[in-house]
C-alpha cells in the first residue's frame, strides 16, 4: 500500500488558460496551492514554505530561476517547465539554470502527472521531445564567442564585409567563422544556418543572453 504523502504543489505559469488547465489536472493527484501572489511589474511571486514542486512555464521558470532576490521557499522548492515547445536551446538553458523537468502541455496529461511523480521523489524528467533536445544538445559542438557574434549579425542579414566593419575583423576572419557556424548549425548557406539557429532556440537565446548582460556570451572562446 503507497501511503507517501502527495507532494504539495504551486502553479505560476504565465498563460492564464494553462495555469487553470494544470491545476484542474493535479487536483487530484496532489495537493495544489493557491500562488501567494501573481507574476507581474517586474515582482516575483511568493512561494509558500510547504510548497515542494513550483508548475511554470518556461519564461515565468527563467525569471524564477534567474532572480537574485530568491527566498529560501523558492530554494527549496524544485521546479517544472511545462511549455508550448521543447527547442534545443530552451532546454538546455532550463537544465543548466535548474530546472528539474521539462514537458511540454497537450492532450497527453498521464504526461504531466508522472512528471510530477517524478520530481516528488527527487528524479528529472524529461518528455520525449525533451529528452531529444538535449541529445542534440550533447552532441553539436558549441559555437565560439566570436561565432556567436557573427551569427547575431548573420540574422540581420548582414554582409562579411558589414560583420567585419561591426566587429573590427578582417573580412577573411570573418568568412573563417561563418564557415564554423555553417559547420556546427548543419547548414550549407547562411541563410539555412539562421533558419536553424532560430528552430533550435538559439538566437533567442543570444538575445536572451545580451538583454541579461550585454558582453556576455555562453559560449567557448
Amino acid at each position: 500500500m503507497n501511503t507517501r504523502t502527495p507532494p504539495v504543489v504551486e502553479v505560476i505559469h504565465e498563460d492564464p488558460l494553462v495555469a487553470a488547465g494544470l491545476r484542474a489536472v493535479l487536483c487530484s493527484h496532489c495537493t495544489v496551492r493557491e500562488a501567494a501572489s501573481r507574476m507581474g511589474n517586474g515582482e516575483m511571486p511568493r512561494v509558500g514554505g510547504d510548497v515542494d514542486i513550483i508548475v511554470t512555464g518556461f519564461d515565468a521558470a527563467m525569471a524564477l530561476l534567474t532572480d537574485s532576490r530568491r527566498d529560501a521557499a523558492r530554494e527549496r522548492a524544485r521546479l517544472l517547465i511545462v511549455a508550448s515547445h521543447c527547442r534545443e536551446w530552451d532546454v538546455r538553458t532550463a537544465v543548466k539554470a535548474g530546472a528539474h523537468g521539462y514537458v511540454t502541455h497537450g492532450p497527453d496529461i498521464a504526461q504531466v502527472v508522472n512528471a510530477v511523480d517524478a520530481v516528488a521523489l527527487g528524479r528529472r524528467y524529461f518528455c520525449p521531445q525533451a529528452s531529444l533536445s538535449l541529445a542534440e544538445c550533447v552532441t553539436r559542438e558549441a559555437l565560439t564567442r566570436r561565432e556567436s557574434e557573427v551569427l547575431r549579425h548573420l540574422s540581420r542579414g548582414l554582409s562579411n564585409k558589414h560583420i567585419a566593419r561591426e566587429l573590427d575583423l578582417a573580412v577573411d576572419t570573418v568568412k573563417t567563422h561563418v564557415a564554423g557556424i555553417l559547420s556546427k548549425l548543419h547548414a550549407t548557406t547562411r541563410t539555412e544556418a539562421v533558419a536553424n539557429a532560430a528552430a533550435c532556440g538559439l538566437l533567442e537565446h543570444l538575445a536572451r543572453c545580451d538583454e541579461a548582460a550585454p558582453r556576455h556570451a555562453p559560449f567557448n572562446d
